[in-house]
């Protein structure tokens, strides 16, 4: 059977017909991987945690709604309603916080995603850093403890508050992605961060390689930029610097920009879920994100994460060969 998928729109042909052609030979391995395998293939879920933390004043308590809401919608939209958990008012005091992640490990596997926003202020007294919730606030300490207790093999943590720079040194691990708004601690002041990154979840702009989807990697350089060009507007100096850290941003996909049908109309004519085509874009990244750490690994995890992730797609790629076949 042979593996189909729509060619990649490039701002070029060579760039096109580049991808296009790294990619038939993703699927044409695939498939060749997919004859050998026995056994069904799970496809990874994501599980996304939103956590609002408290505004303050009241102008930055709405700032938070309205970014956690964006959040929640597009994740949503995305994963569906049971994969999204959002933690807000007294649902996010630190011990609500400890409890829903104890109970979303014990349904959790190693091959899926956890993605964690924090949305909200944060502090560092030069030690330790704190995000602030209703009552004992949120440590550094703890946000170690629950990611490192999380089965998932890759993490992905985005906190747009102040301060978040010091959560780099503390947090980093080889399969964890980390977003802050600020690149230290000592970077105190309200940021602009957030409200950018959640503008680039339903950007056009944001889609650099035009596959109608946002990740993380993409969401985040939009929102350097915009707060950057943001601070020169207003002619004053950056109070803060956004940071990536990892090298996997590109396996996590954040947001869709494919149209939803109006409230009780049709849907578009096509007989694919949308589900089997966000998981083919996630895989997508998730290996290219994987040929992009080659160096650092051996031959042998290379090669056996490799297979996995293409026998993934070659089963996913074979469900949408099949129900496109279906399509009038």
């Amino acid at each position: 059977m042979s593996a189909r998928a729509p060619a990649p729109r490039c701002a070029s042909r060579p760039a096109c017909t580049t991808r296009w052609a790294r990619l038939a030979s993703r699927l044409a391995l695939a498939l060749a991987l997919l004859g050998a395998l026995t056994v069904p293939v799970a496809h990874a879920a994501v599980r996304v945690v939103i956590v609002e933390g408290l505004g303050g004043e009241p102008v930055y308590a709405r700032q938070f709604d309205e970014q956690a809401r964006v959040l929640a919608d597009a994740s949503r939209a995305l994963h569906g309603q049971q994969a999204v958990e959002l933690l807000s008012g007294m649902d996010a005091t630190r011990a609500r916080i400890l409890e829903s992640f104890r109970e979303l490990s014990k349904r959790m596997r190693r091959a899926d995603q956890l993605i964690v926003y924090l949305i909200g202020h944060g502090g560092f007294d030069g030690r330790q850093y704190k995000f602030n919730v209703p009552g004992p606030d949120l440590s550094d300490a703890d946000l170690r403890a629950l990611l490192q207790a999380s089965p998932a093999e890759r993490q992905l943590l985005i906190v747009t508050g102040s301060a978040s720079g010091a959560l780099l040194t503390s947090l980093s691990a080889p399969h964890r992605v980390l977003i802050t708004a600020t690149r230290t601690g000592d970077e105190k002041n309200v940021t602009r961060f957030g409200a950018a990154f959640t503008a680039a979840l339903h950007s056009p702009e944001a889609d650099t390689d035009k596959d109608g989807y946002i990740s993380a990697e993409e969401a985040f350089a939009f929102a350097q930029r915009a707060v950057q060009d943001a601070y020169r507007r207003d002619q004053l100096l950056a109070s803060e610097h956004a940071t990536l850290s990892g090298s996997a941003a590109r396996a996590f996909v954040l947001a869709s920009l494919s149209p939803q049908a109006p409230s009780g109309g049709a849907p578009a004519a096509s007989a694919v879920p949308a589900q089997w085509l966000r998981q083919r874009a996630a895989l997508n990244a998730s290996i290219a994100a994987l040929e992009a750490r080659k160096g650092s690994l051996t031959p042998e995890v290379y090669e056996q994460r490799l297979q996995a992730l293409l026998l993934q797609l070659a089963q996913l790629q074979q469900q949408i060969d099949q129900a496109s076949s279906h399509v009038p």
